[in-house]
């Protein structure tokens, strides 16, 4: 369980409604009523999140790369949670490339599925290795996040074209 920005910025809010509850009480009373509506809403969302199993993710890219050509991954994402969800997939692709931002941010709906497609181009020959696939995914509220780890390490050859 990962906690989410809005957590922070929400719990922030409550901090400073209960500190200022010393000097003009309603204030307190009021950032105790928040506090205890927030942590229901974290409950029902780490419910919501962990209940099922709820994201499918596979790399699809060819067993062998040509060196200094584009060559296409293509990343497989579905969802099978009953609502909308954000989602954030990082691919863990082979060191050489020294890439630390391939990471993808987009929307499911219901029950969809989607294909995100990037280009990597090698430089040199030799056998690179794809790590795993990493997935976040929020809830509604954007209080909390899950994170799935999917499809298996993958080695790709490369060779001149």
């Amino acid at each position: 369980m990962i906690l989410n920005q809005r957590f922070y910025i929400a719990l922030s809010l409550i901090i400073l409604l209960l500190g200022s509850g010393y000097t003009f009480a309603p204030l307190f009373v009021l950032g105790q009523g928040i506090l205890f509506v927030m942590l229901l809403a974290v409950l029902v969302e780490g419910y919501m999140l962990y209940r099922i199993h709820g994201i499918w993710a596979f790399r699809q890219c060819s067993s062998r790369f040509s060196n200094g050509d584009e060559n296409t991954v293509n990343i497989r994402v579905e969802s099978s949670y009953p609502y909308p969800v954000a989602v954030e997939v990082v691919d863990e692709i082979p060191f050489v490339f020294q890439l630390r931002n391939v990471d993808f941010r987009m929307k499911l709906r219901a029950s969809e599925g989607r294909t995100i497609t990037y280009h990597l181009r090698p430089t040199r020959r030799g056998i690179y290795s794809f790590g795993r696939i990493r997935v976040f995914v929020a809830g509604r509220m954007g209080l909390l996040s899950r994170r799935y780890t999917c499809g298996a390490p993958q080695d790709v050859k490369v060779y001149p074209s």
